[in-house]
């Protein structure tokens, strides 16, 4: 008898075990999910960007990343780049997090300052996907960026992380 209660009580507190269990995996993965919901590009990986550019008000600065992960600026001079500055560019817009997402198809950009953007940034991935990044205004509190992705309808804010690309010069990289 007292062999069948200690079975029982094995049971139940194994049955226990196993829910909380699965409970907290749904948890954990639903967090994971928020999370690379709040990226545009989660996938994103230092390594695997072969080219960037930039064009903002001062021009078009082309950059092509090397098997050793140095940076070289093809245009519109040739010359080796600051291979931090770059890989910081490159990790902020891995790391760029949507705060919201605007108008499911906005009609009117200029309210966001996307019509002409003041930046646009274009990634190749070594497996020759190309990405593109539109940056416009501020919102009116000055605190985030209006942002469009080219494979997207969607006006997006972030925060203002690479708002200083609409300003740089080739000497900063």
């Amino acid at each position: 008898m007292r062999l069948g209660k200690t079975f029982a009580i094995l049971i139940v507190f194994l049955l226990l075990y196993y829910l909380s269990h699965k409970v907290l995996q749904k948890k954990e993965k639903t967090e994971e999910s928020e999370e690379k919901e709040k990226k545009i590009f989660s996938y994103l990986d230092l390594k695997n960007v072969s080219t960037l550019s930039i064009k903002n008000e001062d021009g078009l600065f082309e950059f092509k990343q090397d098997t050793k992960g140095n940076w070289d600026i093809t245009s519109p001079i040739k010359d080796e780049g600051s291979k931090s500055t770059i890989d910081e560019i490159v990790n902020s817009i891995k790391n760029l997090e949507i705060k919201k997402r605007l108008s499911e198809s906005a009609k009117d950009l200029s309210m966001f300052g996307l019509s002409q953007p003041s930046c646009e940034i274009n990634l190749t991935l070594t497996n020759n996907k190309k990405e593109t990044l539109f940056l416009g205004g501020k919102t009116p509190d000055d605190s985030s960026l209006y942002i469009k992705h080219a494979g997207e309808k969607k006006v997006l804010v972030s925060g203002t992380t690479l708002e200083h690309l609409k300003t740089k010069k080739l000497t900063d990289f």
